[in-house]
């Protein structure tokens, strides 16, 4: 019934927005992006990354893993090669950041995160980071930074056909296929993939075989739109991944006959009306995941089913000034073995409104507040945000601009901390984060050279952070235990070069981050630095490409990790740097070849303690490229 009530919301905000009728006063609003791209306008005084397109295309054959491993504001810890791999963002841990697709939150509900491992770059078209707190933007979650995904469809004549396939080390194989066809009505496009693998890599140092590490993955994702009308159109999505896996075991040694299959339907419809007065963007969702994980004889099984939907209106009240307002409503029951009931229920809902624009001459502004609303929870998070943007100086192709922001940020406990049998605690605080941020941004450009700096500053500061604690019966619980500040910098230098038919593309970064614990039920944790959250990162990527030639170089430097909250030297994990290099030709005909080494040193290291990473190996790919403008 509250399911029905959610649809019937959502299609009635429809019907009573979509009058013609408007007030006079109102003024014409231009169309605006609805998707991941949209962050840039809704944050303006933060810093939001939207990943070059060469590094996309270097890592298309990967998962989200390797690709946000080349961003230096993010840390992945990986439980061995392709195993689970949970992101830490700029110091948070991975429940605190929000990953989203089309709109829509795809976390895992009952652990409030995202295995970037089960998620291949290859199936989505626009990926933006957006680091830093943003909860009245990514939702419950996005305490330190969110990962927007996003499939926009094209309604102009076009055709494109794309296959690649690859062959690895360790007897790995992977399969992409794409196809896209639109006209001015309609559009549609598909993309699929399967990737299977032995995984049996030589341990570097150790002259052992990795055992016990296989995987496979497949799925596919399909998008169809229609233009109703020139002011409206209908749109469909359908994600399926199904992913299974070996569990990797430690270094430390003993069999591991473990194993887990995830397995994700992911599905919207959305409903669009660009009128000459307001934009409305209503959309409605069912996402169920699963998660099989077998040891021996023993069996767990976790499903989870959610309904999401939204709409949000868009108008323009006054010359450069847009407001906007949305209403969202989360419903989600879980079935897990482990829970007291052996089931969860809960529904979540948030109203939002912002205003965006011009606020003086050279001085643009965001600022939103969002309430969300949780069943069974005394808690109503309230999420406020402002950004301003400043152009200090402008002048043909040299732009400094100046942004700064401030927001409040929550987490909402999962669904595990507040239901696990005999461990879980419904009354558990929301945790909070205090964000802000400081930046400067440089665009220079000369003749042919082009050059991007920016330099970010910013301190989060997190109270009743949750932490699962051992207990005098011999188990854990989570409480909210911990204050902690994060102050970081980051530095980022990109420049391209083009003379003729030859291109160059170089890309600096680098982060530092400070993550101290202020609070803490345990003294001797004061003052220490969070568990797997380096202090330095950096990373430096290189593309070259003349006429039909490309060469690719990427080095990822991740500083010390600790990994016991006291900082104990012995056990933490040393400083590595990662060098990957790729060459690729093009042929005339569509056909394009191209080789990767990835750990070109053959280095040895490891992002989570006990895992083995693998050594230099190497990818042969095969891709042929259709296009189309009939």
């Amino acid at each position: 019934m509250r399911v029905f009530l959610i649809i019937i919301l959502f299609a009635t905000a429809n019907l009573a927005l979509g009058q013609d009728q408007m007030q006079d006063s109102l003024l014409r609003l231009d169309e605006v992006a609805v998707y991941g791209s949209n962050a840039q306008l809704n944050l303006v005084g933060s810093r939001v990354i939207v990943p070059d397109e060469n590094l996309v295309a270097f890592n298309k054959q990967a998962s989200l893993t390797g690709f946000l491993n080349s961003q230096s504001s993010t840390y992945l810890k990986s439980y061995g090669n392709n195993m689970l791999s949970t992101i830490s963002f700029r110091g948070t841990n991975a429940s605190q950041t929000s990953v989203l697709w089309n709109n829509f939150s795809i976390n895992n509900y009952t652990l409030g995160q995202t295995d970037f491992s089960t998620v291949p770059l290859s199936v989505t078209d626009e990926v933006t980071l957006i680091p830093g707190g943003g909860s009245s933007f990514g939702g419950s979650g996005a305490i330190g930074g969110t990962v927007a995904l996003a499939n926009p469809l094209s309604y102009r004549k076009n055709m494109t056909a794309e296959i690649q396939q690859s062959v690895g080390s360790f007897n790995t194989y992977r399969t992409l296929g794409s196809f896209e066809k639109s006209t001015e009505k309609l559009s549609y496009k598909i993309n699929a993939y399967y990737n299977v693998s032995e995984n049996d890599f030589l341990i570097p140092e150790r002259n052992l075989r990795q055992e016990h590490a296989a995987y496979q993955s497949y799925g596919a994702l399909t998008a169809l739109g229609y233009k109703l009308t020139d002011d409206q159109k209908l749109e469909f999505s359908l994600w399926y991944n199904d992913n299974y896996r070996e569990i990797q075991p430690t270094l430390s040694g003993g069999s591991n006959n473990s194993d887990q299959q995830d397995e994700n339907l992911r599905t919207s419809i959305q409903y669009q009306l660009q009128s000459r007065f307001f934009q409305l963007h209503s959309g409605i969702g069912y996402f169920n995941d699963k998660l099989d994980y077998k040891d021996g004889l023993a069996r767990s099984l976790y499903i989870v089913n959610r309904i999401e939907g939204f709409s949000k209106i868009t108008t323009s009240l006054a010359k450069n000034h847009i407001v906007e307002a949305e209403l969202r409503g989360n419903v989600i029951s879980a079935q897990n073995p482990g829970y007291e009931q052996e089931q969860a229920f809960e529904e979540r809902y948030s109203i939002m409104v912002q205003s965006r624009g011009e606020l003086f001459q050279k001085i643009n502004y965001a600022a939103h507040i969002k309430q969300q609303y949780i069943s069974d929870s005394p808690e109503s998070p309230l999420s406020p945000y402002l950004g301003l943007a400043y152009q200090l100086f402008q002048r043909s192709r040299h732009k400094l601009k100046l942004k700064v922001s401030s927001s409040v940020n929550y987490r909402i406990p999962t669904l595990n901390d507040r239901f696990w049998q005999n461990a879980g605690d419904p009354e558990l605080k929301t945790e909070r984060g205090f964000n802000n941020e400081l930046g400067l941004e440089l665009n220079s450009g000369i003749s042919n050279l082009q050059n991007n700096f920016s330099v970010t500053t910013y301190r989060n500061l997190i109270s009743d952070y949750i932490q699962w604690k051992p207990t005098n019966m011999g188990n854990s619980r989570p409480e909210n235990v911990k204050t902690v500040e994060i102050l970081g910098l980051e530095l980022n230098n990109q420049t391209s070069f083009r003379v003729n038919e030859l291109k160059l593309g170089l890309d600096l970064a680098y982060s530092f981050t400070n993550s101290t614990v202020l609070e803490a039920e345990r003294e001797i944790e004061i003052g220490k630095h969070l568990v797997y959250v380096p202090s330095h990162k950096a990373n430096v990527s290189l593309f070259t490409t003349y006429k039909v030639w490309r060469l690719s170089y990427l080095a990822n430097y991740t500083g010390k990790v600790y990994t016991s909250q006291v900082n104990t030297e012995v056990y933490a994990l040393p400083q590595f740097i990662l060098h990957d290099v790729g060459f690729q030709y093009a042929l005339p005909s569509g056909i394009t070849c191209g080789f990767r080494i990835r750990n070109a040193l053959n280095t040895n290291y490891q992002t989570y303690a006990g895992y083995a990473m693998p050594g230099r190996n190497y990818e042969l790919t095969l891709n042929y490229n259709f296009k189309s403008n009939n």
